[in-house]
């Protein structure tokens, strides 16, 4: 028994440590960078229909520690138009925590949180720009919130060929995001250059709150309900509009309804996490669209590591566990 106790503490003792070295080690066994950039949010997005006046200038949210270069082609104009870092857009743009307003998420604004830390709204330090999730403190939370958009970086490029497209024709675009070691990311969609002189009359709703004037929303649920409502009494023929939720880069159609008056598209989404959200509702000749943050839970996942650690600790005890045993009934015998 003896035997099979320290069988099971070496087995512990070695599952603890194949635990650290997957967890501290081994990401440092990658000696260059062979992630590739994420792409945040882009405008134009996959089914915008917008004027070729909104359309003259392009924004890319990009994150990547060493992003190099951010390219765009479309099938008008194939010739790359190469995107500038920018700290402003007049585009439609997603809700980052650029505390600074520098068109970068970095160790400045962490700078920013660290000056408000642990601070209320009755401190003399309070910041309200650092208070991310908007729970009137500064804290991990904020920091977390962070975290995630850390080395974001907001890129623009003008358009001004655009001005002399002509109206409802479709534009197929491809934007490449590439770092200092060659890593890149394509992103490809279309969008629909038209009158888009009018704007699609609705509300859009979030687990039933309406977000106009939101970019940022504090959610205690991972299940999103995106809807937009219309009311009107004329004829609406739903075949003739394209309402969609693009959360961050995945296009997602929503289901038509009426009730009443009231013309409805809705769908329910599974979130995690931090997401930001694209709303589109659009026809030939109008649109109505907005962008908003989502903070939602966080789902708890085992890692490699945890399960590794936590096996390692069972067979420990349980080879002491043994151990102690087998030392008693020992001791008894001798008794």
């Amino acid at each position: 028994m003896k035997k099979i106790s320290l069988v099971f503490i070496i087995v512990g003792i070695s599952l603890i440590l194949l635990g650290t070295l997957i967890h501290f080690v081994y990401p440092n066994f990658a000696l260059i960078d062979i992630d590739p950039p994420i792409i945040r949010y882009s405008f134009p997005f996959d089914g915008f229909v917008g004027k070729s006046s909104e359309l003259s200038e392009f924004c890319i949210y990009v994150t990547d520690p060493n992003i190099a270069s951010v390219a765009y082609y479309d099938s008008y104009y194939p010739s790359q138009l190469l995107f500038s870092r920018a700290s402003t857009t007049s585009a439609p743009s997603m809700w980052i925590p650029d505390l600074n307003h520098d068109g970068a998420v970095d160790g400045l604004d962490a700078n920013i949180i660290s000056s408000a830390w642990l601070s209320t709204p009755s401190s003399p330090n309070w910041n309200p720009d650092a208070d991310l999730n908007k729970d009137n403190i500064v804290n991990a939370g904020d920091l977390a919130i962070l975290a995630q958009y850390m080395f974001t970086y907001l890129f623009v490029a003008h358009h001004q060929y655009l001005s002399g497209i002509i109206i409802a024709r479709d534009i197929n675009f491809t934007i490449m995001a590439t770092d200092t070691y060659g890593n890149n990311v394509i992103l490809s969609g279309r969008y629909r250059v038209g009158m888009a002189s009018s704007v699609v009359e609705g509300t859009w709703y979030i687990n039933n709150m309406d977000i106009e004037g939101m970019s940022l929303l504090q959610l205690n649920s991972t299940e999103v309900e995106v809807k937009f409502s219309a009311y009107t009494t004329m004829i609406l023929n739903p075949e003739d509009y394209n309402v969609t939720a693009i959360v961050n880069t995945e296009r997602i159609l929503l289901d038509y309804n009426k009730v009443g008056g009231y013309h409805t598209w809705m769908k329910t989404i599974e979130l995690t996490g931090t997401s930001t959200l694209t709303l589109s509702a659009s026809t030939n000749e109008t649109l109505n669209y907005a962008v908003i943050t989502l903070n939602t839970p966080v789902r708890l996942e085992f890692q490699t590591a945890y399960i590794l650690w936590g096996s390692g600790g069972f067979m420990i005890v349980l080879g002491v566990i043994i151990n102690k045993r087998e030392g008693s009934k020992r001791r008894g015998v001798e008794y």
